[in-house]
């Protein structure tokens, strides 16, 4: 079960009856999920919101499957990309996961695989976002670091 708070989910899915079947799903399961229809659509609900996670359909005309993954997983706030198909096809599958994905599912799964797979996908997605800060923190240690002796020396060096 989602924690509050945990994030959200954009759902971007060619089949609005399938689409409507997973929201009420993942609705039960406690996330707040958007639906996109297209490529466009997922590009314009990301700028207008940070999702943490994003469950994409292999299939969706305009998205380009493996190669849609790099596309919509650029900028600073990346989600955690999950990728749905028809097929369970395993070629398929290594290649979103080579191109960035965090996991490939079928896309009529059953509900517990679905629930631990976005259990896992959110803490990723947390796991990303507290390495990036830290990656941030370390930079800034390691630039003021010199600044702080310089000043240091400088100060001794004036009174003395």
């Amino acid at each position: 079960m989602n924690e509050q708070g945990a994030g959200k989910i954009l759902l971007m899915e060619k089949d609005s009856s399938h689409s409507d079947s997973l929201l009420d799903r993942l609705g039960q399961l406690g996330y707040r999920t958007d639906v996109a229809h297209s490529c466009d659509e997922a590009r314009l609900a990301m700028g207008k919101e940070d999702y943490s996670v994003v469950i994409a359909c292999a299939e969706l005309p305009d998205w380009g499957g493996p190669q849609g993954v790099n596309s919509l997983g650029r900028g600073r706030k990346r989600p955690t990309m999950l990728v749905t198909c028809d097929q369970d096809s395993r070629e398929s599958a290594i290649r979103c996961i080579q191109k960035g994905a965090y996991d490939y599912l079928p896309r009529q799964c059953e509900s517990s695989r679905l629930e631990i797979t976005l259990e896992r996908a959110f803490a990723e997605h947390c796991l990303a976002a507290k390495t990036r800060r830290l990656k941030r923190m370390t930079w800034g240690i390691a630039f003021s670091t010199p600044i702080w002796i310089g000043l240091g020396m400088g100060l001794a060096h004036a009174i003395a």
